[in-house]
């Protein structure tokens, strides 16, 4: 969302832009940490994965048993990289929340034809986890 593009293609007021730029600053901002969080985790999670492969290879291991699976899943989930998945989880849906207050509030400040641009025409953004992201993509291709 880059308030420029956006306030020249809604013709907003030197009114609206002065009530509405702080507002998408704040967007940026929430989005920009949620992104490098995101990347940080999933990085680390490419090196663990990484390193259970290199494991599998060296042992000889197979295939995992459904029990075996659920351990894993289990000891992931009470890791510290499984901890901070969660607050990950957590702060997605806290900054999303946020998000859709002020895109709310960017709303009431526009006309009615301006909303209708902002509605049908502005990428509004919406914090994905991975798993999203990926249906996502695949739904494009």
């Amino acid at each position: 969302m880059n308030f420029k593009v956006m306030s020249t293609h809604l013709e907003l007021t030197t009114q609206q832009r002065t009530e509405i730029e702080p507002k998408v600053k704040e967007i940026k901002t929430i989005v920009d940490e949620y992104e490098s969080e995101r990347d940080a985790l999933r990085t680390e999670l490419a090196e663990q994965r990484e390193q259970r492969r290199q494991s599998s290879t060296q042992s000889g291991t197979s295939a995992l048993t459904d029990e075996e699976r659920e351990e894993r899943i289990q000891r992931f989930r009470n890791s510290p990289t499984g901890q901070k998945f969660q607050q990950l989880r957590a702060k997605r849906e806290k900054s999303q929340k946020r998000i859709d207050v002020l895109i709310a509030q960017i709303n009431e400040t526009l006309t009615d034809e301006q909303r209708q641009k902002f509605e049908t025409e502005i990428q509004v953004p919406v914090l994905e986890s991975e798993q999203r992201e990926r249906r996502r993509r695949s739904r494009q291709q």
